[in-house]
């Protein structure tokens, strides 16, 4: 997937996402799912963000990003987080991440 390229204090940009499981969008009806994001080049750091169901059944959802998020130049790996009702996890992508990248602003 192509990286979202973003300038630094931009937050009129929404990470829109529509989220699949083996080749099929997954159903997000009753369950729990937050964007994880962290610097690339970190192993710690990560913030958990809650998301938007756009629509759960097709698995859509949207991040409006805040000025948290894009304070810090930099490049991001993002993944979705998914908690179903008995608790187990899975994360989207689950054999990679998707990338978030932070320019520096002339301001």
């Amino acid at each position: 997937m192509t990286p979202l390229t973003i300038k630094r204090n931009d937050t009129a940009r929404k990470i829109e996402a529509t989220l699949y499981f083996n080749n099929a969008a997954l159903d997000l009806t009753d369950v729990t799912v937050v964007l994880v994001i962290r610097l690339k080049n970190q192993t710690t750091g990560a913030v958990r963000r809650d998301v938007t169901m756009v629509d759960a059944s097709t698995g859509k959802v949207e991040y409006q990003l805040v000025a948290e998020d894009t304070a810090t130049s930099g490049e991001y790996y993002l993944e979705f987080e998914v908690t179903f009702l008995d608790n187990t996890v899975l994360s989207i992508p689950n054999a990679s991440y998707y990338e978030l990248i932070v320019q520096s602003d002339l301001g």
